[in-house]
């Protein structure tokens, strides 16, 4: 059902309740929309979407079946107990909501919750619930209350954080995935491989264990995900596509110590021989530069001489936001010329 746009809707019927076979219920957009009733219950509702229902100030569950669920720029202030019997809910978005957490008993019910986005709101704190969740992707973006992070699970592979000025500590137990050792990384199947995202630009209370915390993350990351492409083609198996690759974002001014060459300016020659691109311990290179303004992404070259080898752009969910930077980021990514 699709009621996007409707101007003039401020209540939902309770006669809704009798579609019980309704799946998706779209009311974006509906500005005027102030409540929802609380004594119906869709059991094959699968996506709702109250995105900008900008009236609206509570809401309680209405099916358990629920896999998406939208609540941005609502006035919703707090998260109803009712959540919590959400344990089929994949995606949670909460951007520009007016709320300030996320209680525990809530966090920890969420069992097959994998995205979830806070950018934009009050929080201040995210329980340690959330450690026992699948959650691959976190987004607690301008975030500017919050001050910690907790140990977050070993699925997770995109954190965006960026703007969370009050952010301070970031530990290396925080970054659960950091405690796997090199063979577990390495012996892992290509097939099962995800990119790597840590987005801490604008962090600028971030002290110096979490600066160090988030670069061995990132460069065991890009070690990785260089050294299962390598293996991937020379094994002759489906190469994979790096077209995203790994990124990692920190506010600073400063190069890490394990980039070999260096120089100013947009561009740098190494001098390499040209059998390099058929030695089998070429793993492909790792960037690293220190940009101001980034909103509209970087773009990378590769030549080899004369001959351009590979161009690609990097780091595209940052300018999404329309955001502009006040201070210096240290953006490192990697790439692989055999793509």
């Amino acid at each position: 059902m699709n009621l996007q746009g409707c101007c003039n809707l401020v209540h939902v019927p309770s006669s809704v309740k009798y579609l019980k076979k309704l799946v998706h219920l779209n009311l974006r957009d509906c500005k005027k929309l102030n409540s929802i009733p609380r004594n119906i219950h869709l059991r094959s509702l699968r996506d709702l979407d109250l995105f900008c229902c900008l009236c609206l100030e509570e809401f309680s569950v209405i099916s358990d079946t629920m896999e998406n669920l939208s609540l941005e720029k609502t006035g919703i202030e707090e998260i109803s107990p009712s959540f919590g019997r959400l344990h089929k809910l994949v995606k949670l978005h909460l951007r520009f909501s007016s709320i300030s957490e996320i209680p525990n008993n809530v966090m920890g019910c969420l069992l097959s919750l994998k995205y979830i986005t806070l950018s934009y709101t009050n929080i201040q704190s995210i329980h340690a619930s959330i450690k026992i969740s699948r959650l691959s992707y976190l987004d607690v973006d301008h975030c500017e209350r919050l001050e910690s992070l907790p140990h977050l699970p070993s699925s997770l592979t995109r954190l965006k954080a960026t703007g969370c000025t009050q952010l301070e500590t970031v530990t290396s137990s925080t970054l659960g995935m950091i405690s796997q050792d090199w063979n577990e990384y390495i012996n892992c199947e290509p097939y099962d491989y995800s990119e790597l995202e840590l987005l801490f630009g604008d962090c600028t209370k971030l002290d110096q264990e979490a600066l160090k915390n988030i670069e061995a993350q990132g460069k065991l990351a890009i070690l990785r995900a260089a050294y299962l492409s390598t293996r991937k083609r020379l094994e002759g198996g489906i190469h994979i596509n790096f077209d995203h690759f790994e990124e990692i974002l920190l506010a600073g001014s400063e190069i890490p110590e394990w980039f070999s060459y260096r120089t100013t300016g947009s561009s740098i020659t190494v001098e390499l021989c040209s059998e390099i691109l058929y030695n089998h311990n070429f793993l492909g290179f790792a960037l690293c530069s220190v940009e101001r303004d980034i909103t509209m992404g970087v773009q990378c070259n590769v030549y080899f001489g004369n001959h351009l080898v590979h161009s690609q752009f990097y780091y595209r969910s940052y300018y999404c936001d329309g955001m502009t930077s006040s201070h210096d980021n240290v953006l490192t990514t990697a790439i692989s010329i055999f793509s």
